[in-house]
């Protein structure tokens, strides 16, 4: 009487069990509800969530493109801007960046005092290429560079003396 109340004397992990877990209904159930989540997390995300941001994505897309530099055309016969007073047109490319010189103080003293809001409305998107081609013609405009990869010669650099509270900088 008593081994029938509680079954085989042997514990339940020892006996043989008769149907693998992956052949029950439950394993079954369980794959085609996965299943079914899976596909349609899957639709929601290729057919329908596209179509919900598409109106978002134009608009993106729009400002994205009203915001891209438009190179001056060569044969144009109207004045240069003038940028910073003129004081940028002096410097010289592919100088070592322990080179501090006037326009580089002056640029870094602006940009201290310079509204972070106001510098991102005003930035116009350059593609790195051109940049290096023509760095003449975007000296003094602020530009969000378009790059796959670019590299800071030796990362952020140390103003020694600190300019207009800034203490450090990376030059692209």
């Amino acid at each position: 009487m008593e081994r029938e109340r509680f079954g085989s004397p042997a514990a339940r992990w020892l006996q043989p069990d008769p149907v693998p877990f992956w052949a029950t209904r439950i394993f079954r159930w369980n794959l085609v509800l996965c299943a079914l989540a899976l596909s349609g997390a899957a639709f929601y995300g290729i057919v329908i969530e596209p179509g919900l941001n598409a109106e978002a994505r134009k608009k993106a897309e729009a400002a994205t493109a009203a915001a891209r530099y438009v190179p001056r055309d060569p044969a144009s016969t109207a004045p240069k801007e003038v940028r910073f007073d003129g004081l940028l047109d002096a410097t010289k490319d592919d100088l070592d960046p322990e080179v501090r010189d006037e326009p580089y103080r002056h640029l870094v003293r602006y940009l201290s005092k310079a509204d972070p809001a106001m510098l991102a409305k005003q930035a116009k998107t350059v593609d790195y290429k051109f940049l290096m081609a023509h760095p003449e013609e975007v000296r003094g405009l602020t530009v969000r560079i378009h790059a796959d990869f670019w590299k800071a010669p030796k990362g952020p650099e140390r103003l020694e003396p600190p300019v207009g509270g800034v203490q450090t900088m990376t030059r692209v």
